[in-house]
């Protein structure tokens, strides 16, 4: 056998030894099993149902004006129209409201215009709807007695998630107002404080040291200086604030770091002259200790009722009838003094002064000698070295009795603190 043969022969036998393997290797391993071939039978020939789209009811919401002709017909058992009766009550103010830990919504109404003031009294009532019907939770005469109430909505704030204020503004007589916060805690509606003032608004809620909680403002202004008619008023507010329980007083509050050096000293001291109503240089001051530690709350509370004072006091000097003693009550006694300046010693000291004469001022002497003492006198114990606070005591002794001797005591301690103010050397030589 040539090699050609040879090599031919051998390729044939590995060839036929390769494919006995690979046959043994698929006889030793299992076929996968076969699906069951797809059938049409399998789907059924059932059609799917298509649900029947339902309309979600949305209750409408409760008629207001039914409520309003249910209370109506309460305090008019004779079913006289509301707006026939010109003696008294003749509709219902409404605001819907809800607190965040009580899922009942609420109504409150307060009653409005002029009162019949020998059979009613102007009131506020929380209400709820509750199976098609309006009930009454809680009502109150209102403690502040007005005799006129607006138609607006009454205003309704959550102070806690389960109390809320309702404000009252009213009126009262010619030109008076009074102020009132009613609580609701969800069962029980509460008078928290009242307020008068005898014109104007007579209280507000304010976040005034931007805490987030809202104080309460009471406008305490004094309109009657002279006559209401002068025109001549001392802005005076007290501050109440909810402490989580009850209503308390905000005041000027001292630090209790004494360090001289500190932006407490200069605290204390605006509280020391906001004390003695020096309100200019109170708000100066404690923008100082401000700009030093603006996030103190001391100095912020402090700062707010401050400003609440001195800006308020600063916009009565710009229009006021008889600036004189607006600049007194400021404690801008520099511009009090601008007053007296363009006037000779005769002239100021007079009874026939024109300071007075063909003023606001006239024939309400008396007065304007108790406003000056009130005022000055304080802030001279406060004060020892002020030169104009014994100036104008001065002037206010003379008018009271020219004969007095604490005229002379006053000019002449004014001009030992202030030599370089002739004033008040040319005053104490014209009086000798």
């Amino acid at each position: 056998m040539n090699k050609l043969a040879y090599y031919q022969m051998f390729i044939i036998v590995v060839i036929i030894a390769l494919l006995s393997s690979l046959f043994a290797c698929a006889a030793a391993e299992p076929l996968p099993e076969q699906s069951a071939p797809f059938s049409s039978q399998s789907i059924s020939n059932t059609p799917t149902s298509i649900p029947t789209p339902t309309n979600t009811i949305v209750p409408s919401p409760p008629d207001t004006d039914e409520l309003a002709n249910l209370v109506m017909s309460g305090l008019y058992p004779d079913a006289l129209l509301a707006s026939d009766n010109t003696e008294g009550i003749v509709g219902i103010a409404i605001k819907d409201f809800q607190l965040s830990n009580i899922s009942t919504p609420f109504w409150a109404i307060t009653s409005y215009t002029f009162r019949n003031v020998e059979t009613q009294n102007h009131f506020v009532a929380v209400y709820t709807h509750n199976d098609n019907q309006w009930q009454e939770i809680s009502r109150l005469d209102l403690e502040s007695m007005p005799d006129y109430m607006h138609d607006s909505p009454p205003h309704v704030v959550e102070i806690e998630p389960d109390l809320a204020w309702i404000e009252i503004d009213g009126a009262v007589g010619a030109h008076s107002t009074v102020y009132e916060i009613v609580s609701f805690d969800g069962k029980n509606l509460n008078s928290e404080i009242t307020s008068f003032n005898s014109s104007g608004e007579a209280g507000y809620l304010k976040d005034i040291n931007e805490d987030g909680t809202l104080e309460v403002i009471l406008n305490l202004t004094e309109n009657y200086i002279f006559c209401y008619a002068c025109g001549v008023r001392k802005p005076i507010f007290d501050i109440v604030a909810w402490n989580g329980s009850e209503l308390l007083s905000v005041s000027l509050e001292f630090s209790t770091n004494f360090d001289p050096k500190s932006p407490d000293a200069l605290n204390n001291k605006a509280v020391q002259l906001g004390q003695v109503e020096l309100w200019m240089d109170a708000q100066t001051i404690m923008d100082e200790a401000l700009a030093q530690d603006s996030d103190n709350p001391v100095f912020k509370k402090n700062g707010a009722i401050i400003k609440l004072h001195a800006d308020a006091h600063k916009s009565f000097t710009e229009n006021s009838p008889y600036p004189i003693l607006n600049y007194i009550f400021y404690g801008d006694y520099d511009s009090a003094m601008n007053q007296f300046r363009p006037y000779t010693p005769s002239q100021i000291f007079t009874l026939d002064s024109p300071l007075i004469i063909d003023t606001v001022a006239q024939g309400w002497e008396p007065e304007l000698v108790k406003w000056i003492k009130g005022s000055v006198e304080p802030t001279l114990e406060l004060d020892p070295m002020s030169a104009e606070s014994n100036f104008f005591l001065a002037w206010a002794a003379y008018l009271a009795d020219p004969n007095d001797i604490a005229v002379f005591t006053y000019l002449e301690k004014a001009m030992e603190l202030d030599p370089e103010e002739m004033l008040y050397g040319e005053c104490l030589s014209y009086l000798r």
